[in-house]
């Protein structure tokens, strides 16, 4: 896409389909973008994913696994490794919960090998310290 332009990045993209989130947020999220639902849906395949992009003046996307079952619900790595795989316009970022892992380090290694680049972590939702 980008020829004599700058790259645009979007680092942070949530491509869940509107089940895996708590109805709360749907609401929520629904409110702010009435077009949400309808979008996310869209995004289920990375073919559409890519004409999402393309909408949207977009070159390249970090999408998001969530693991936040408490508060906000769960977008699995396996969701957006297969979502991202093989694209060279989609990275995949993993998530867990930092506390319940038995080798947080293992754990890094593991997802790294499996073709995640980066994690995002949600210490306000997911009830931790960056620190712990």
């Amino acid at each position: 896409m980008a020829s004599e332009r700058e790259r645009v990045v979007d680092f942070h993209i949530h491509a869940g389909n509107p089940g895996d989130w708590h109805p709360w947020v749907m609401e929520f999220v629904s409110v702010v973008n009435p077009q949400a639902e309808a979008q996310l849906e869209g995004v289920q395949s990375q073919q559409g994913m890519h004409d999402f992009l393309d909408d949207q003046g977009v070159d390249h996307a970090v999408i998001l696994a969530e693991t936040s079952p408490v508060t906000t619900g769960v977008v699995g790595n396996d969701r957006v490794r297969s979502l991202c795989e093989g694209s060279d316009r989609l990275t995949p970022f993993a998530s867990f919960h930092p506390l319940e892992v038995e080798d947080v380090e293992e754990t890094v290694r593991d997802l790294a090998a499996d073709g995640f680049r980066g994690l995002k972590f949600y210490p306000s939702s997911q009830f931790f310290y960056p620190d712990d």
